[in-house]
């Protein structure tokens, strides 16, 4: 996707171009956008990343081919032109111009729609705001007067994964709305998903069990054969680390939040709820705080956000618009894609319906064999949220299957950057089906199977059984 080395080679490349309105929209516009979304930041004073999120394009002739209503420079005197990337504030924002500077045939500009703002360690500081002209704010307030105030473009690629929108301007109204000539980048930046995982973490509890034993053995010798590397967690008092163990969202950012089921508030469990303060130190940790309470297989991460069921919003006795504001705060994450909770399944779990696979596609499971109600209204609010569902779907399916069926369990396999681990049931066609539907859809990641009845028989899969992070 990446069309230049710069920004400004981006800009210059189309300089004299004879531009009409079709190309423009077509061919020119979409590879500057390109550009501006992912070719790089603007370094605010030396210290933080602003990230364009939304931009806009305006473009004029001089000889009126191409006409722009509601361009703020269109109306400029004939003597004044501004170079490449001057800042041009106005009432609705602020535009980066690249006009004609050396035969005066047209005017062009990008408005800043909304932007996304980081450290220098790619931690997220504000996400998807979209007042361009607090760009200006920041400057200033975060500006010294004894060391300088700056605002500067630095080229910096980041491959995109997802694909840019291409929409109608906002706030326009008359001959010029209909252009597409709004892009947004959908999806935000450094967010860790569970494709980039390079370090798997297992709870040492699983030693205690031999049966178990067996399966995290076999898992660990293809984990080993494609050299990704795994460790054992101290301090744990239940195998299934994924729901202790912290939320990694960005590569230097992880956030713990409060781990207290109400699955194992009662005498049976209650002493198997792991504190995860203990696991974090004896690893050295680092973590933020959060006071929402949630499990870790009840947040599946995508480039566009994450999915949840909600559940969630109901453990915290919140509705869900004040949850989402302090998740948003607290894990730097906007967009949430909420799943009904079916409340015959008492753990409310995503990780047990959903995965994500790349750009807006997800991978849903068999639900429909087993309630076509419920699964039809995940896909419902899957595709409602911009994602592509695809549904495994099995020959071994005659009936409705009962409740004790253990091929829900395909979805719940191990993800890392190398290799997909996925849980078998030891029913050859059905392993095989699942095994090739999964490998179709990650074409370019090894994918392998390990005999799983006894870890599935404690109500958990692979997902469940592990804790991945993204260590380089």
């Amino acid at each position: 996707m990446k069309c230049f080395d710069s920004l400004k080679s981006a800009l210059d490349s189309f300089r004299f171009a004879n531009a009409n309105e079709e190309n423009l929209g077509k061919e020119i516009f979409p590879k500057i956008a390109s550009q501006f979304l992912y070719g790089g930041y603007i370094l605010l004073n030396n210290k933080e990343k602003l990230y364009l999120r939304e931009i806009e394009f305006y473009f004029l002739n001089t000889d009126d081919s191409i006409r722009e209503d509601k361009m703020y420079r269109r109306e400029s005197p004939d003597d004044d032109w501004l170079d490449i990337g001057t800042l041009f504030p106005h009432n609705s924002g602020i535009d980066i111009t690249f006009e004609d500077t050396i035969k005066h045939q047209f005017r062009a500009s990008v408005l800043i729609r909304a932007f996304d703002l980081f450290d220098m360690d790619n931690n997220p500081i504000l996400l998807d705001e979209e007042r361009s002209l607090t760009t200006y704010e920041m400057i200033l307030s975060r500006g010294n007067i004894f060391d300088g105030v700056s605002f500067k473009w630095v080229d910096e690629w980041t491959e995109p994964r997802t694909e840019l929108i291409a929409q109608e301007r906002r706030g326009l109204e008359g001959i010029q709305a209909y252009r597409l000539w709004n892009y947004m980048r959908n999806e935000n930046l450094f967010t860790v998903l569970d494709k980039d995982a390079d370090l798997v973490y297992f709870s040492k509890k699983v030693l205690e069990k031999p049966e178990i034993v067996k399966v995290y053995r076999e898992i660990c010798e293809i984990l080993d054969e494609y050299g990704v590397k795994h460790e054992l967690l101290d301090h744990t008092r239940d195998i299934w680390c994924r729901d202790f163990m912290p939320l990694q969202v960005y590569p230097n950012s992880f956030v713990q939040y409060v781990y207290d089921p109400d699955y194992l508030d009662c005498d049976e469990y209650r002493d198997t709820k792991t504190s995860p303060d203990g696991v974090c130190d004896s690893i050295h940790l680092v973590r933020k705080k959060s006071g929402l309470i949630l499990d870790g297989g009840n947040v599946i991460r995508t480039a566009q956000g994450v999915i949840m069921t909600r559940k969630a919003y109901n453990a915290n006795n919140m509705n869900q618009k004040k949850f989402e504001e302090i998740f948003r705060q607290d894990f730097g994450i906007n967009n949430i894609t909420w799943l009904n909770w079916d409340r015959t399944e008492i753990y409310g779990h995503s990780d047990g319906i959903v995965r994500y696979i790349d750009d807006n596609h997800v991978l849903m499971t068999n639900y429909c064999e087993y309630d076509k109600d419920m699964a039809a209204s995940f896909r419902k609010t899957l595709e409602h949220d911009g994602y592509e569902v695809t549904e495994l779907r099995y020959s071994t399916y005659s009936s409705k299957r009962k409740g004790d069926d253990l091929s829900w369990a395909y979805i719940n396999y191990l993800q890392t950057s190398k290799v997909i681990i996925v849980p078998l049931l030891g029913i050859e066609n059905q392993d095989r089906e699942a095994l090739e539907q999964i490998h179709e859809l990650f074409p370019n990641t090894v994918v392998k199977g390990v005999y799983a009845v006894p870890l599935l028989n404690e109500e958990g899969g692979f997902n469940c059984f592990s804790w991945t992070v993204k260590e380089k």
